[in-house]
């Protein structure tokens, strides 16, 4: 499924849109429309602006006391079980939600707090070390982020069609 801002990015109607809006910024001038009552009419990077907000990324921050229901609502959030649900706290790691590039596949790095990067072999392990009952505490005190490069984020509303 295609994230719906990709989707409006590439709708050839977009393009067509475009065109008329400088056919009309043509006409007005044409027709020597006093353009200070119509000020529209002469911003022609309102298009641009207006795609440009509907595809930036933004950050969500989900913070909140042990078990109030965190990973439940990402999981739900993002239509996939990526949280383990857990009573116990995880020891000040935190989880990034990233997306992947695509053609790569989904993987998990943990940043650890020298900066050195290490790879997890699958994101399951990467699940698992979040977890303090899995985990000893000094591995994951010696750790800043896990990083969770994902595909397809449900997030992301998608178009029905595609």
């Amino acid at each position: 499924m295609t994230p719906a801002w990709e989707i409006l990015t590439g709708d050839p109607n977009l393009l067509l849109l475009k065109a008329l809006i400088y056919e009309v910024a043509e006409l007005s001038l044409a027709v020597k429309l006093d353009l200070s009552r119509y000020p529209f009419l002469a911003d022609l990077d309102w298009f641009e602006r207006v795609l440009h907000r509907v595809s930036s990324t933004f950050t969500l921050i989900v913070i909140g006391q042990v078990s109030v229901g965190k990973s439940s609502f990402i999981n739900s959030l993002f239509g996939r079980k990526l949280l383990l649900l857990s009573d116990r706290p995880t020891d000040e790691v935190l989880s990034v939600l990233l997306a992947a590039d695509q053609g790569e596949p989904e993987h998990a790095e943990k940043i650890l707090r020298d900066g050195l990067v290490e790879r997890f072999v699958s994101l399951d392990k990467a699940m698992r070390f979040l977890r303090q009952q899995d985990t000893p505490s000094e591995q994951q005190f010696n750790c800043s982020d896990v990083q969770l490069y994902l595909h397809k984020l449900a997030l992301f509303a998608t178009h029905p069609d595609h």
